[in-house]
């Protein structure tokens, strides 16, 4: 790679460090945030001299269509059949037997209804950065590397439980979340913590 093309790939791997902290900091407010990295980040990781191949396909896989559902029905399906039960089966078809259906069915309202909107790929709406993902090769719901379940409305991560909420589900899912308390704040800040997102993002744009 000549000079000019290992420049440029910096100050691109540097503006996306860049988005990312600013996102962190609209989420949790830049006091909390400065308090966060200095917490995670200590000793400071030695500098990484080129991007992780591991982490190119997993990228990758997140940007592919987590359905291919297109709103079609199978056409010999009875008219009988209510709406409802067609909408459902629709959405969880390619997952019958895996644990997202599991998700899905055991769930209470409150996490399907986001676990629904992740299935359904509204990039826009939901945090994929951040938030929590739907690792497509193992039909599992993850924030960072690690596995998000769910327990009524509670959240359970690495055996650890967390009062599930309307605000907190919002600042797991949501580009933009709305509605959430300090609380939430605290909870998801502690879940960030627990996950090693941050840490993972900084060393794969170092």
């Amino acid at each position: 790679m000549n000079e000019k093309n290992r420049a440029l790939k910096l100050k691109i791997l540097k503006a996306a460090r860049a988005i990312r902290k600013k996102h962190m900091q609209l989420k949790l407010g830049r006091v909390e945030t400065n308090e966060l990295l200095e917490k995670t980040f200590k000793p400071i990781v030695e500098p990484l001299t080129k991007l992780d191949s591991t982490f190119k396909h997993e990228m990758e896989s997140i940007k592919e269509p987590l359905l291919e559902m297109a709103a079609k029905h199978d056409e010999s399906d009875q008219p009988t059949t209510p709406p409802s039960t067609l909408q459902r089966t629709s959405i969880l078809q390619p997952y019958v037997g895996c644990p997202l259906q599991e998700y899905f069915y055991a769930s209470e309202p409150l996490p399907r209804s986001y676990i629904r909107g992740l299935l359904q790929a509204r990039s826009k709406a939901y945090d994929t950065t951040f938030g929590s993902i739907l690792d497509s090769h193992i039909n599992q719901i993850k924030m960072g590397k690690t596995a998000v379940n769910f327990v009524k409305n509670n959240i359970v991560i690495n055996e650890k439980v967390y009062k599930g909420t309307e605000g907190l589900y919002e600042l797991l899912f949501k580009a933009q979340p709305k509605n959430y308390t300090q609380e939430d704040k605290d909870s998801y800040r502690k879940i960030l913590l627990e996950t090693h997102v941050l840490a993972i993002l900084t060393l794969q744009t170092k």
